[in-house]
């Protein structure tokens, strides 16, 4: 094999291209934190320290991560691997080199993505009922009507357009709207916003059904102006985002490159408009704010750990604050007890577990989506599976299984989606 030859086979390879992208995203976090997070944001608790010998373990445990991808797993699981690489690995490995991070945390971050990238063993799917697909688009039309009604029947529509400017009305109509819910809406909310709907949406253009798609974004629509969430709002444009081109890891090399680029349009705004919106929001309040976040939770709980005397324990273990965990951690961090710091579920397992508890949540999470890649979902339906990232990397474990959905998407995956990749993503291994 000639050296061009290889040399073009190395460029048309997709993980090549995504290693690529995860040491370029790395590179732009790690030598913008001082002049930037440092140098406009040290008020708000971030710390410039460096240490050679940590900056060696960082770049060392980068190029271990950057080799999993290289391993022969699922290609699904590696588009996920490489979303938390983004979301989780690269803020905490930079932050580890100036502040203190254990060493522990990015050792737990590290074996989930191993785990992830794995071709080892997976879920054997026990049988079970499987909706004949010509029951699915009854199904989908039936559920998703029965469980948008309590939303209609409790809350008002706000019909004024500027509703979806994003502006100071949302927040108004927002508060409003929180005043009149009731538990059942509140508790289905997450699964009908951030599941059924969306896969609704995918169904409807996968298989040409396109009145469903218009009724799920319609839905969609008509519940942001009665609940103006940007969270919902944006979900539509994620998961469509994600319909598109057949292989997982072409969608998340996309998404990074696009990611890339709207951090580096950010350091121009800086540079050139002296304006910090844009890296602010998404480098230091989306990348760096959840690894500080980290090292908060480790000086609060790293002598107090809850073992979830805040919920499922709390008729057993006596709960040692007089707030709430997240409000608590905002109290400290933010001299505001308003302030809800949830910080997904590795901090959740070290507020619980104190050390043992990340190791054990990544393996728990791990293994949630072995399941769901072991059931062969068409990678149509990617974008639900992005939510479910950006929900796990905002909510603690327990709260993602019972109030965020996860327990809907593993239903309706099993029961409605299972097989609908009518080539399997597990054995394409590269």
């Amino acid at each position: 094999m000639t050296k061009e030859v290889l040399f073009l086979r190395l460029l048309n390879d997709q993980r090549m291209r995504l290693v690529f992208l995860l040491f370029a995203v790395f590179v732009y976090c790690d030598f913008e934190y001082e002049s930037f997070i440092y140098g406009k944001y040290a008020y708000a608790g971030f710390d410039y320290e460096p240490d050679g010998a940590k900056s060696f373990i960082s770049y060392a445990l980068l190029l271990l991560g950057l080799g999993f991808f290289f391993l022969k797993g699922s290609r699904m699981l590696k588009a996920i691997a490489a979303l938390f690489f983004v979301f989780l690995y690269i803020p905490n490995l930079v932050i580890y080199q100036y502040m203190e991070l254990p060493l522990g945390f990015l050792l737990a971050i590290t074996l989930f993505l191993l785990i992830l990238c794995n071709p080892g063993r997976t879920w054997v799917m026990p049988k079970g009922i499987v909706l004949k697909k010509r029951q699915h688009s009854l199904f989908f039309l039936g559920l998703a009507l029965l469980i948008a009604i309590p939303f209609f029947v409790t809350y008002s529509i706000n019909w004024n357009p500027k509703l979806f400017l994003l502006g100071e009305l949302t927040y108004v109509v927002r508060e409003a709207s929180h005043a009149g819910g009731n538990p059942l809406t509140t508790y289905l909310f997450n699964p009908l916003f951030k599941v059924l709907l969306p896969m609704l949406i995918i169904y409807g253009l996968k298989e040409r059904q396109f009145y469903l798609s218009a009724l799920g974004f319609g839905l969609i629509m008509l519940l942001f102006m009665a609940l103006p969430h940007k969270n919902v709002f944006f979900s539509v444009f994620v998961v469509l985002f994600f319909y598109f081109f057949k292989d997982p890891l072409k969608k998340v090399g996309i998404f990074i490159f696009g990611f890339l680029l709207l951090l580096i349009a950010g350091k121009m705004l800086v540079l050139y408009q002296d304006s910090l919106f844009l890296e602010s929001v998404f480098y230091r309040r989306f990348l760096m704010l959840p690894a500080y976040l980290n090292i908060v939770y480790y000086d609060l709980f790293k002598d107090i750990p809850l073992f979830f005397s805040h919920s499922i324990l709390s008729s057993w273990v006596e709960y040692p604050l007089d707030l709430d965990p997240s409000h608590y951690v905002g109290l400290q961090a933010f001299n505001s007890a308003a302030t809800n710091a949830n910080n997904g579920f590795f901090s959740d397992g070290f507020m619980n577990l104190g050390m043992i508890g990340p190791f054990l949540f990544v393996l728990l999470v791990g293994w949630i989506f072995k399941f769901f890649d072991a059931l062969k979902i068409h990678p149509m339906y990617f974008g639900v599976f992005f939510l479910l990232v950006l929900t796990l990397r905002s909510s603690a474990l327990l709260t993602a299984v019972v109030t965020h959905g996860l327990w809907a998407l593993a239903i309706l995956s099993y029961f409605i989606l299972r097989n609908s990749n009518n080539r399997s993503l597990l054995p394409t291994k590269t």
